[in-house]
């Protein structure tokens, strides 16, 4: 079963308005023990992203670019004038990469990986923030309650003596109060048949 990012994201967001100051922004990543804070407009709609990078420039870089080397300073412009903002909309990234509701986490997973960024903000159709996965969010679907990827490559002791495949049943063979511990035709048994809890 294809997992969507619904089922992992975290749906209770701590945002930011583009006019939060920024102590109140330091005090939210602090307090909510989070790294990074969408930033909705009026009506919800994400119109940026504040992360502990983008707070930490200032602390650096008090001044700017006027505390950078020369080369610095024409390399990372657009972030070293960023060091001056006071307010999110200042200095917040944008626009944001995001994936709509109904993207499966596997395209999520890649998308991440391909720009290189530690979470996405899920919005719906209207662009309105749904939730936001983080890379944490995406590694709980290796967790889930299906036995057949908590033991995939391994054959319990039980199973042992059997050949494999011995222990596959045909989807016909399943009643619908199986379905909650079988997957796929093939039969695992539940979490607790397997001291898993």
């Amino acid at each position: 079963m294809e997992h969507t990012v619904e089922a992992v994201m975290t749906s209770q967001v701590v945002t930011a308005r583009p006019a939060t100051p920024f102590h109140e922004l330091v005090r939210l990543l602090e307090q909510c023990q989070i790294s990074a804070l969408p930033v909705v407009d009026d009506s919800g709609r994400l119109v940026g992203i504040v992360s502990e990078d983008d707070l930490l420039i200032k602390e650096g870089y008090p001044h700017g670019a006027t505390d950078a080397s020369p080369v610095d300073a024409a390399r990372y412009r657009k972030r070293l004038d960023k060091a001056a903002g006071t307010r999110a909309g200042e200095v917040m990234a944008a626009p944001v990469n995001s994936v709509p509701l109904g993207t499966l986490v596997a395209d999520a997973v890649r998308l991440m990986l391909r720009l290189d960024v530690k979470r996405l903000p899920v919005v719906d159709a209207r662009g309105g923030l749904a939730g936001i996965v983080a890379r944490s969010d995406l590694l709980k679907v290796f967790l889930r309650p299906d036995p057949a990827v908590r033991c995939a490559g391994r054959r319990p002791a039980h199973l042992a003596h059997r050949r494999p495949g011995a222990h596959r049943l045909p989807a016909s063979h399943l009643t619908a109060s199986d379905s909650a511990s079988w997957s796929g035709g093939v039969g695992l048994g539940s979490a607790g048949d397997w001291g898993w809890r």
